[in-house]
């Protein structure tokens, strides 16, 4: 009689170490993620941070805005920067949350900014909003590098020499992901589909797997990891189109998911 209780509590056992590693394999893969985005500067040129990363470069995010007495005193130096380096290694993109075009307009040229800058009416403030459910904003300018394999280093120190900008952009280097990524790749039965359903997802390769789903703004609204299922239950959400990202050993599937609620 003893010895069914012996392997159930062997078995639960193992199985919270399970749980345990499953955790942890999910924090690795996505702890210190930064979160999608793109923008449209004031030249009318769209800009996606995970395009950018997968070039191989350092992305430095500059939230800013027009009347902000220290982004005016930082931004001539943050340019200074930007010509220190290679252009196919580092990129600045900076986000205003509350400036139309014409005010970026003036503002980059009475400060000299040389990199692409969006204001409102290129999704300044949508990404500025999207970082704020994640991140704590202290102050204005708020700065934060993003390493080629999506590392975020948040809230660095706002001085003219920049001094632990620079080491996090030193400690990119050599950062690039082994990740081999494939666009399209996952097909998904049924697609469209709704909220509440469950949806099959057509892998080529067997074994766990993180799967996380986007919507079009970068706002996370499933992150999961799974074993042998290729079952996916989708979470409540809004009609429209959304990214579903699967990462699997060194690679990663990417296709797009439409959500069709009746």
């Amino acid at each position: 009689m003893k010895e069914p209780l012996k392997n159930r509590n062997t078995f639960m056992k193992e199985r919270s170490s399970l749980l345990i590693l499953l955790i942890l394999f999910v924090n690795l893969v996505y702890g210190q993620e930064a979160i999608d985005f793109t923008i449209t500067d004031t030249k009318g040129e769209t800009w996606n941070l995970y395009d950018e990363l997968a070039k191989g470069k350092t992305v430095v995010l500059d939230f800013f805005f027009a009347d902000c007495t220290p982004c005016q005193k930082f931004t001539p130096a943050l340019a200074t920067l930007l010509t220190e380096y290679d252009q196919d290694s580092l990129i600045i993109l900076g986000i205003s949350d509350r400036d139309n075009n014409a005010k970026v307009k003036e503002f980059e040229t009475l400060f000299g900014v040389n990199y692409p800058s969006a204001g409102s009416e290129g999704g300044g403030d949508t990404t500025t909003n999207l970082y704020k459910s994640w991140f704590s904003f202290v102050a204005w300018p708020t700065y934060a590098v993003v390493c080629p394999n999506r590392q975020i280093h948040w809230d660095l120190k706002r001085d003219t020499n920049f001094v632990e900008l620079r080491e996090k952009i030193q400690e990119c280097k050599g950062t690039v992901s082994t990740q081999n990524i494939y666009k399209n790749k996952v097909r998904t039965y049924p697609n469209p589909s709704s909220s509440n359903s469950t949806i099959t997802l057509a892998l080529s390769n067997a074994g766990p797997y993180v799967v996380k789903l986007t919507s079009s703004t970068g706002q996370t609204i499933l992150k999961q990891l799974s074993n042998e299922s290729n079952m996916l239950e989708i979470p409540p959400c809004d009609n429209g189109i959304y990214y579903l990202e699967i990462l699997q050993e060194k690679s990663i599937y990417q296709s797009k998911l439409i959500i069709q609620n009746n």
